[in-house]
């Protein structure tokens, strides 16, 4: 019998001490860092080794934090799991640091790894599933790939992703499907396609500029329409644009800069661009073909097709810019009357038969057996002609025989 009492008395401190170790280890996952509503920058090694100490324990952040510092080269010592919505974790210059190993979060609100130069890898985010804000991986120099996001279906604002030198390798956001804000792809020397990028369904605006090896966006053809403004711009090797085949109406798109391109092929399904910015073609050196715009019903702000300096034929615009409305109800008329823009048009710095309004209104040939235009009625009007002189000919020589 006391054996019997001796047993349950143990069990019950057993479970007494489980009960309270896992009570304690619940409120300790759940604790908010007491950083005092107050930006927190940890600049050395030392700092990020006793910031448990100084604001824990805690595994929550709730104030923005900023990790900046010359010998700082292991993060793992922060022991943090969260951040709360409209926080900011920022890891920036940090001229040591060569990963992000141990930091161990699973969400993050708004995240910005930037400038860090021997950083190699990035691995030490795959942890998080949740961002429920923007996400900038932004002047990583010897970065190659950005697998540490491969956790990650959506993201909540904007994807940023800049000036990355080394950067070849995308597949760690192929799973991102959606983002809240733009993805911007900028100033990636080293990125040649962007065919990690098929499970992007939809965006919120779109940047593609100054990625000087890139060769091909059609990773991008599961996109559909967006509200916001599409860039692609400086891209000097990027020859078609059939990435952007699944946008039938955009914000505003601007095609600008990219010498390589031939033609706006990409751009087949557009038939309705906004008003958050114009339908520009600009500076595109090569481009000779637009007809890949046929389809575009309306423009919501301005329409600018300058500097193409081998482009010579935009009749294909005449329906665009005619005094017919093709849109529903607008979006115009503008200053000149042209029901379908907003705006302004500006047509000029291309070849002669693109350099002005009048050189596309009114150059596509009337359809056969029109009697309008000069194609149908002056023709016919000059062999009529061209028989009554002869006549007047034959009878004023009959005329003038008899008379002699």
């Amino acid at each position: 019998m006391d054996v019997l009492k001796t047993f349950s008395v143990t069990r019950i401190v057993g479970l007494v001490v489980s009960t309270c170790i896992a009570l304690y280890s619940s409120a300790l996952h759940a604790q908010t860092c007491s950083t005092g509503g107050a930006l927190v920058t940890l600049s050395t090694q030392a700092q990020v080794n006793t910031f448990q100490t100084d604001y824990g324990p805690c595994h929550a952040l709730a104030d923005d934090l900023t990790i900046s510092g010359a010998d700082v080269t292991d993060l793992s010592p922060l022991g943090l799991t969260t951040a709360a919505v409209n926080t900011t974790l920022k890891i920036e210059s940090n001229t040591a640091l060569a990963n992000l190993d141990g930091l161990g979060l699973t969400s993050v609100s708004w995240l910005e790894v930037n400038n860090n130069p021997v950083l190699t890898s990035i691995d030490g985010l795959s942890s998080i599933t949740n961002a429920s804000g923007p996400i900038f991986i932004q002047g990583n120099a010897i970065l190659t790939n950005v697998d540490g996001l491969s956790g990650l279906s959506s993201v909540g604002g904007a994807l940023w992703i800049q000036n990355n030198a080394s950067l070849t390798d995308l597949s760690g956001v192929s799973g991102v499907t959606s983002t809240g804000g733009s993805l911007v792809l900028w100033d990636n020397d080293a990125l040649t396609t962007l065919d990690d990028l098929s499970s992007l369904a939809s965006v919120n605006g779109m940047t593609i500029m100054d990625n000087d090896a890139l060769t091909s966006i059609n990773g991008l053809s599961n996109l559909g329409p967006t509200t916001g403004s599409v860039n692609i711009r400086s891209n000097p090797n990027l020859a078609s644009l059939q990435g952007l085949s699944g946008m039938s109406s955009v914000g505003g798109i601007v095609i600008h800069s990219n010498g390589s391109l031939t033609d706006l092929d990409g751009l087949s399904a557009l038939t309705n661009v906004g008003n958050i910015t114009s339908l520009a073609i600009l500076y595109n050196t090569g481009l000779t073909d637009i007809t890949g715009l046929a389809n575009v019903e309306g423009v919501g702000f301005r329409l600018d097709v300058t500097g193409n300096t081998a482009l010579s034929d935009c009749s294909i615009l005449e329906r665009l810019l005619d005094q017919v409305d093709d849109f529903d109800a607008g979006p115009g008329p503008n200053a000149d009357g042209i029901p379908d823009v907003a705006d302004d048009v500006s047509i000029s710095g291309n070849m002669t038969g693109c350099n002005s309004l009048d050189d596309i209104v009114g150059s596509s040939p009337p359809p056969p057996g029109s009697s309008g235009g000069s194609s149908a009625g002056i023709p016919a009007l000059g062999t009529y002609a061209l028989l009554i002189l002869m006549l007047l000919l034959l009878t004023t020589g009959v005329l003038s025989s008899r008379r002699r």
